[in-house]
């Protein structure tokens, strides 16, 4: 009697000890949702998941991710709704971060959407990774599967169709993105006869990206648009222009256009603008 006594008093403190660590555990869990949401308040997080909200940043899943080049990706995001765009127009940008977790803030930065602006179920976003930190840096270092936060659509630039009878564009590296998507706009509406000349430049031929996709464009809108690709480190192999972007390329393969639209690295820009300063189309130019 004495043995069973003794065995009770074990499985009642067992089961009470147990008890105790499931409590801890609960409100350790509510504890963490609690501040979640907390979190989510202060910096203006929405439920919905991959629905776009000017307002509310929202999580989006990486449905696939594509090496372009040894330091570009290609990140696949999908939608909630299958059946629905991500809502955005020719010319606007969205912002993608993530939770900084030293002081729980969202770090941020702006992407121009590559996919078609009437792709549905999902869109694309070309990003380089730089080595100083920030969110390519944290982009790069997620799988298939993970979520990053969304919002927009950003930007002020306005696009509609035969707005200037000569567009120029410029861009550097992954600055291709908002051009390429103005580009797929123009084409695609049989009444819009904008004719475009198209600087783009890359330090390597390998570094040109979604330069097929581009190729093809022109091949079946040759009167519309005109590449001119430039390199600054080219193989033996290459046939086209090379070097820095200068003074005189400008002048030949863009001017005299209506508008001009530049984006690429601020270096780049920077280069651009004193280019084009010396032809006094200072007003013309548009930065993205």
């Amino acid at each position: 009697r004495k043995t069973r006594t003794k065995m009770n008093v074990y499985l009642f403190l067992g089961f009470v000890l147990f008890a105790y660590a499931a409590y801890v555990y609960i409100r350790k869990i509510e504890k963490a949702n609690q501040q979640e949401k907390n979190i989510r308040s202060v910096l203006n997080i929405g439920e919905s998941k991959g629905e776009l909200s000017a307002k509310k940043w929202r999580y989006f899943e990486i449905m696939r991710i594509i090496k372009l080049s040894h330091n570009v990706r290609l990140f696949r995001f999908k939608l909630n709704n299958p059946k629905s765009t991500l809502g955005i127009s020719a010319g606007k940008h969205i912002r993608v971060g993530y939770i900084n977790e030293a002081n729980n803030a969202v770090l941020a930065k702006t992407y121009t959407p590559t996919s078609k602006l009437d792709q549905r179920a999902w869109f694309d976003l070309v990003i380089k990774r730089y080595d100083t930190g920030g969110v390519s840096e944290h982009l790069f270092s997620l799988s298939e599967g993970d979520e990053v936060l969304c919002r927009g659509p950003t930007g002020k630039f306005k696009y509609a169709a035969n707005t200037w009878q000569t567009l120029g564009m410029i861009a550097g590296g992954t600055g291709l993105t908002p051009m390429l998507q103005l580009i797929r706009v123009i084409l695609g509406n049989q009444k819009d006869r904008t004719e475009i000349d198209f600087v783009f430049c890359n330090s390597t031929e390998d570094d040109i990206i979604l330069k097929d996709e581009l190729d093809q464009l022109e091949s079946e809108h040759p009167n519309q648009l005109r590449l001119h690709y430039v390199v600054s480190a080219p193989s033996v192999d290459w046939d086209q222009l090379s070097g820095r972007i200068t003074a005189d390329m400008i002048d030949e393969f863009i001017l005299p256009c209506d508008r001009i639209l530049l984006c690429g690295p601020r270096g780049f820009n920077e280069c651009v603008q004193e280019h084009i300063k010396l032809f006094n189309y200072e007003d013309k130019l548009t930065e993205f």
